[in-house]
């Protein structure tokens, strides 16, 4: 090559579209929406707050220019408003929240039904009859006691759209990970997942963010303590990367002289969104945060966490709460039956031959 040529790769980017060729049919699209001190509600009293897209089934892509979407009017309140077509908006089929122009509150928890008409006005659909799509949406209000007990977990080789999908299975993966929660922690009844997002920077890897109640909510601690314990079981359906997320192993050099906090925080009032195709969900925009702190406030954050774990019986039988590597352990007392089991429990029993001992066990 002489001095004056020049070589360079310039990128081309080649848009397949799919031909409208397809019937189009009914849909059902199910949106969860997540409120923690009514933020969403002042966000409402100024602004409507996108929910997504109307699902129809339909195997063509890319053919929305050519469908009407009439939301149909509806007993409860009109909370939705849905985008008609091309012809009044840029996102025919898009769902918004509001509260504007309406005079009640949402409820809580309250299943709010709509219908949606749709229309394909390509020629080959136009004598086609207007297929019926709905749209189910609850509100739910997080309490400040479920925020302050968060417990956190980091899977890899999945993205939040998937994790909610219910298109391709009988059951979202979401579904599955509140089961598996459920089953692993005896004490809970109840699991609110209030947070999934995309990693910022990690390829598909997701943040969840959820707490569990019984008596009350149960602190984080012992949560993703006995999450570890159960870590296996998971493990068929999800690659975890952490439990109890810890953005202070990325920032150990740097904290190195001082030490390191994890913080949860609330990254914006707007809320995030995952759109999938039958799903939404609407939670919590949240980011633990490494802070570099003395090692005094370290060693205090580390002894009030034993003493909740201890509070909460995670360690039986006179053991202590320890960590190794950022995974809990127990401390077993010395010389006694209770040396085995993870958390010591009671793990033989032995006779004398002339009297019988009798050990009480505890399962979970």
């Amino acid at each position: 090559m002489s001095d004056g040529e020049q070589s360079g790769i310039n990128p081309l980017r080649v848009l397949v579209e799919d031909i409208n060729d397809n019937p189009y049919n009914s849909g059902y699209k199910s949106i969860d929406i997540y409120d923690y001190k009514h933020t969403l509600s002042k966000l409402l009293s100024t602004s409507r707050v996108y929910l997504g897209t109307v699902y129809t089934d339909d195997e063509d892509d890319w053919d929305l220019n050519t469908k009407i979407f009439e939301l149909q009017p509806s007993d409860d309140n009109h909370f939705l408003q849905v985008d008609k077509s091309m012809q009044t908006s840029r996102t025919p089929g898009a769902i918004y929240l509001t509260t504007q122009n309406n005079n009640s509150t949402i409820k809580y928890a309250f299943p709010y039904k709509y219908d949606v008409l749709v229309r394909d006005t390509h020629p080959q659909w136009l004598s086609r009859e207007p297929q019926t799509s709905y749209i189910e949406f609850r509100l739910h209000d997080l309490p400040s006691d479920a925020f302050d007990n968060a417990a956190s977990i980091r899977l890899q080789d999945i993205t939040a759209e998937e994790f909610i999908e219910t298109r391709y299975r009988d059951e979202s993966l979401l579904s599955i990970f509140k089961r598996l929660i459920l089953e692993n922690v005896p004490q809970a009844r109840q699991v609110d997942v209030f947070s999934i997002q995309n990693h910022e920077t990690l390829p598909r890897t997701i943040d969840i963010y959820y707490a569990l109640h019984g008596s009350g909510y149960l602190s984080k601690i012992k949560v993703n303590g006995l999450i570890e314990i159960s870590r296996s079981k998971l493990e068929k359906y999800f690659h975890i990367n952490q439990i109890g997320i810890n953005e202070c192993l990325n920032s150990d050099q740097q904290c190195f002289a001082i030490g390191c906090l994890n913080k949860v925080e609330i990254q914006s009032k707007q809320p995030y969104l995952i759109n999938a195709n039958q799903t939404s969900f609407l939670g919590l925009n949240l980011k633990t945060i490494a802070q570099c702190v003395c090692d005094t406030d370290v060693h205090i954050q580390q002894e009030n966490q034993k003493e909740l774990l201890k509070t909460h019986k995670y360690c039986l039988n006179g053991g202590y709460a320890t960590r190794d590597n950022h995974h809990i352990k127990c401390m077993c007392p010395d010389h006694s039956l209770y040396n085995g089991g993870d958390r010591c429990q009671l793990t033989s029993i032995s006779f004398d031959g002339k009297k019988q001992i009798f050990y009480s066990f505890e399962f979970f």
